[in-house]
């Protein structure tokens, strides 16, 4: 071997052992980002509801260091006591609770199964809540949802803000989802903001992410079966709920037809319980479709609608899943059908 050589062989190693540094301390996010794009497990990470074998061994050397100075301190006070001299008490030691490694058994997957299956308990009360949604001057609307709806947010806000001097706030983040809370967790983050802020309607449009199998306490769970069905209606009714605990109606549109097949495939499954959930908390909630507006059958993905005032448009992108400017436009048109003028002499609920 060369003398130039070694430097490279020294540098490469250095290198490796870098980033095998840097994928265990980070294993957490690396694990987080391998499931939002691969749709599978990362090996060796664990997964996103347990924490990772490196924070396991971590967790359990903090509890054995807490272990070690709980017994000195406790053999400092009773060396204090034995010569009467009042020891310095420290502050007391949390010892920290150790953690499993384990992936979820059959038989726990099986009871968290029938956990999820059992029938919601969740009762809307019958309230006086008006549809469409009478709005006032300076009433927020929160808008949420994956990529889709970023390209719909900007002419939902500006017809809510033209025709009722509404204002929306737009969350909307692309490559989110409800499958996979922890790359990025919507049930949490509708929750803060409705929490701090007081608004009068909420708007979601999510689903393009959604239409893979769920990785749930690192097994795979495959969509459309009905554990994957329970699950993601826990997720989709736990919003629900807290729009409910604050009195927030909530508009939830549909997801369109997908121009790419394995996409597609699944698209009726998210709608189902999106409408189902919905229809569970009326007259809280609406479900809104968005297929017949975009699709000649309300089921086929067309690139192309025809108008009667417009004649072909093209209301679909190139990658089968967004919109054209054309067809963002008419998804908006659908949410703003949710809204009306509050009545100036009617103080409205």
């Amino acid at each position: 071997m060369t003398t130039t050589q070694l430097p490279i062989t020294h540098t490469l190693k250095t290198l490796s052992v870098c980033v095998f540094i840097i994928a265990v301390v980070k294993a957490d996010a690396l694990s987080r980002y391998w499931q939002q794009q691969w749709r599978v497990a990362l090996p060796l990470a664990g997964n996103l509801t347990e924490p990772t074998w490196f924070n396991q061994i971590w967790n359990r050397y903090v509890a054995d260091v807490d272990q070690a100075l709980l017994i000195l301190n406790t053999r400092l006070t009773r060396a204090g006591q034995a010569l009467s001299v009042d020891p310095i008490t420290p502050a007391p030691v949390v010892k920290a609770a150790p953690s499993t490694v384990a992936a979820p058994s059959v038989t726990e997957c099986d009871s968290e199964f029938k956990e999820l299956t059992e029938p919601s308990k969740t009762t809307v009360a019958n309230t006086s809540m008006q549809w469409p949604i009478p709005l006032a001057p300076a009433d927020k609307i929160l808008l949420v949802g994956d990529s889709m709806m970023q390209g719909v947010a900007p002419y939902v806000m500006s017809g809510l803000r033209k025709q009722y001097s509404a204002e929306a706030i737009d969350l909307s983040k692309h490559s989110t989802g409800l499958a996979y809370p922890g790359f990025f967790n919507w049930p949490e983050t509708i929750k803060e903001h409705l929490t701090n802020t007081s608004f009068k309607a909420l708007v979601i449009f999510l689903g393009a992410n959604d239409t893979w199998d769920i990785i749930y306490k690192g097994k795979s769970i495959a969509i459309g079966n009905e554990f994957w069905r329970n699950l993601y209606t826990e997720r989709v009714e736990s919003i629900l709920s807290y729009a409910q605990e604050h009195a927030v109606q909530v508009i939830w549109l549909g997801a369109p037809p997908m121009g790419r097949d394995k996409m597609n495939k699944y698209v009726p499954a998210l709608n189902q319980v999106y409408q189902t959930s919905a229809e569970k908390f009326k007259p809280l909630a609406v479900f809104s479709p968005t297929a017949n507006s975009l699709s000649s059958d309300g089921l086929t993905f067309n690139k192309f609608i025809t108008l009667p005032d417009q004649g072909e448009i093209m209301v679909r992108t190139n990658d089968g899943v967004h919109f054209t400017p054309a067809g963002q436009k008419i998804i908006a048109q659908l949410v703003l059908k949710h809204f009306r003028a509050a009545d100036p002499e009617q103080p409205t609920p």
